[in-house]
């Protein structure tokens, strides 16, 4: 990689392989292609919320555990749930009604 002197590059780690990248463009839970592995977690899947805003506008999502980093939200719509199977590590904001 060739950078200029005034390039910044920042490095993100994060703590699980799955985690919500926003690729395509919207801030949905349910879409495959936000998230690195192109799939929707499920009850058995550990990943992490960074540097986005990520919207679960209806039905029950479902993911084993997450961590919500402080640079990430979370909305959870009227109506909607989140079901964490195992641990939630939240930094960040989580706005809604079920969890």
């Amino acid at each position: 990689i060739l950078v200029g002197p005034a390039a910044r590059i920042k490095a993100v780690a994060h703590k699980y392989g799955l985690y919500f990248d926003g690729s395509a463009g919207t801030q949905d839970w349910y879409t495959a292609t936000n998230w690195s592995t192109d799939s929707v977690p499920t009850s058995s899947s550990a990943g992490t919320i960074s540097n986005a805003t990520v919207n679960i506008p209806s039905g029950t999502a479902e993911i084993g555990t997450l961590q919500v980093e402080s640079t990430a939200e979370l909305n959870i719509s009227a109506g909607a749930t989140l079901k964490v199977t195992g641990n939630l590590t939240v930094a960040g904001r989580i706005t809604g009604t079920t969890i």
